[in-house]
């Protein structure tokens, strides 16, 4: 989810835990040694900026009016939810990463007027993307380009034989648990769906999939591509698109043809500033962790490399994109009201309202997690600074 909602670097998760300090810089983050950086464009300009102080104010403050709550069901499904990831994932390591996720919290926040069965399959859901992308991640480092291919490959076939058949038998069990625990996550939106939703879920959870395994070439890659190119790669793989989708699930409510996004202009590109200021949110909030980790593909980067800024300066520009999504946003809705009739003003209403929540939920546990801010990297006032 990345990071994305669903995040690609799972790996440098830690705890659940973060903490308010004072205006100076925490010497608990441990810095990067930029020495050891590969020769590459990317790395190069980050290399430059070694020593400097970075910050990123409260992103919280972009959006005042935009409000965040947590669903009542979620202290209900913790067990039920403990003994779905016992079942499906053995491993110690893994199990400890998922708890550091906290993804009943994201995902309340993020539903929070979901059922009670929807919150936990939602969870679970969101819980199957983590250790996939991890996986994946490892496939890219340690083996053959052929065999992130078929591990692909294999996804794809249990995300779309659990959300799009009707078997009669229960097929054989992939050894893979990153990728048999989606089956039971499909099969439960299946038996509570109707076939064009689960169609149009299995379309977008495929293109994550897609997405996320032709990023590990890209991020090999020596060149920097443009920052247009990456923002895009970055909304499709971060997994955001099949999230607004499941709101359909999750709230049991559609849209009339003529204000989903595939047939309305305005409803889609709303959808694509939901997509940007995810994708910006989470690459600000994990720049500090993903630099420590030696990792550049991020959009500030970007910024430094193709618009010849400096590091503080990139991140302003990335603040300024987010504020300009979230004034776009304003615009788009009330221009989308004003072609809803009364007819459908009512559920048009209640679905951009859902895509808020998705974006309330994402921000507010982004800030929640070691895994993106990093321990002692948040003042009191809820900007960010840290030394890269």
């Amino acid at each position: 989810m990345a990071t994305s909602v669903l995040s690609d670097h799972l790996p440098v998760a830690t705890s659940t835990t973060f903490s308010h300090h004072s205006h100076d810089v925490s010497d608990s983050h441990e810095r990067h040694d930029y020495s050891l950086a590969p020769d590459l464009p990317l790395a190069k300009v980050v290399r430059k900026s070694s020593g400097t102080t970075l910050i990123i104010p409260n992103m919280k403050e972009l959006n005042p009016g935009w409000t965040v709550a947590s669903n009542p069901h979620r202290d209900s499904i913790r067990e039920d939810l403990q003994s779905w990831i016992q079942l499906q994932y053995k491993a110690k390591d893994t199990r400890q990463k998922i708890a550091g996720i906290d993804a009943d919290r994201l995902v309340a926040m993020m539903y929070p007027r979901a059922g009670r069965m929807q919150l936990l399959n939602m969870t679970e859901f969101m819980i199957w993307g983590f250790p996939w992308d991890d996986a994946i991640d490892d496939v890219a480092e340690m083996q053959q380009p052929g065999d992130i291919d078929r591990y692909r490959d294999e996804t794809l076939a249990v995300v779309n034989s659990s959300l799009l058949s009707d078997l009669d038998e229960p097929p054989t069990p992939h050894p893979n648990p990153a990728i048999q625990s989606f089956r039971d996550v499909g099969s439960a939106i299946r038996a509570d769906s109707p076939d064009i939703l689960c169609q149009r879920v299995a379309g977008h959870v495929s293109g994550f999939i897609v997405s996320s395994a032709a990023s590990q070439t890209v991020r090999k890659g020596v060149e920097a591509t443009s920052t247009a190119d990456y923002m895009q790669r970055r909304e499709d793989n971060i997994g955001v698109y099949m999230l607004l989708e499941l709101l359909f699930y999750v709230d049991k409510y559609d849209l009339p043809l003529q204000w989903r996004p595939e047939t309305n202009h305005l409803m889609k590109t709303i959808w694509k500033e939901v997509g940007l200021m995810v994708t910006i949110v989470n690459d600000l909030l994990s720049l500090a962790k993903e630099l420590q980790h030696g990792q550049y593909h991020n959009l500030v980067p970007f910024l430094m490399y193709h618009d010849d800024l400096n590091a503080q300066s990139a991140v302003d520009r990335a603040v300024q994109m987010c504020r300009e999504s979230y004034d776009r946003f304003y615009q788009l809705e009330a221009q989308l009201y004003e072609q809803v009739g009364s007819q459908d003003e009512g559920i048009v209403k209640a679905h951009v309202h859902g895509l808020k929540d998705v974006v309330m939920g994402n921000l507010y546990w982004s800030y929640s997690l070691e895994r993106y801010v990093g321990k002692g990297v948040v003042r009191e006032d809820g900007s960010i600074a840290f030394v890269i």
